[in-house]
């Protein structure tokens, strides 16, 4: 690849990010949902061409998989979402008791409790995904669309700078 043809390709890549950066910021969960759907969707057509092309078992087996993950998509990713919920909480845990069990003598108030936060807050994110799956996975897909948004319009102040 020239320079000229990378130029070019930092600059849809820079813009695609801004775009999917405000999709997510907009969207939120939603986002999951049309990623099924669209998953979905493709093994379907793929299907369609399987059965076009006289490949009856991978044809079905791909409509099966692509009517499932329509149907009962968020099913899978509910489930997804606790059993990471959980391993928060345990990672938390084991964190905390770690921290608690391996104390450093002398070490100032302030210390020990920025030392504690990091637990504390990997049990919370845990009980939020699990007791608020939809809230949280809203406010992770809103950190989501910050962070691109602001990683493509710097990689674009690159690409103007760099001009």
């Amino acid at each position: 690849m020239n320079y000229k043809s990378w130029k070019e390709t930092e600059w849809i890549i820079a813009i695609v990010t801004v775009v999917l950066g405000v999709l997510f910021m907009a969207l939120k969960g939603q986002v999951i949902s049309i990623a099924l759907t669209v998953l979905g969707a493709m093994l379907i057509l793929l299907a369609v061409k399987d059965f076009i092309q006289k490949f009856w078992i991978a044809g079905a087996i791909k409509a099966g998989i692509g009517l499932m993950i329509i149907v009962a998509g968020w099913l899978f990713v509910s489930i997804a979402l606790y059993g990471f919920a959980i391993l928060l909480c345990v990672y938390g845990c084991a964190d905390f008791y770690r921290e608690l069990k391996d104390p450093i003598v002398g070490e100032p108030f302030g210390r020990k409790l920025v030392r504690f936060i990091k637990p504390v807050l990997t049990i919370l994110v845990g009980v939020c995904f699990f007791f608020h799956q939809g809230a949280t996975v809203d406010v992770v897909f809103l950190i989501a669309g910050i962070v691109l948004a602001v990683d493509g319009v710097l990689m674009l102040v690159s690409c103007i700078l760099r001009r």
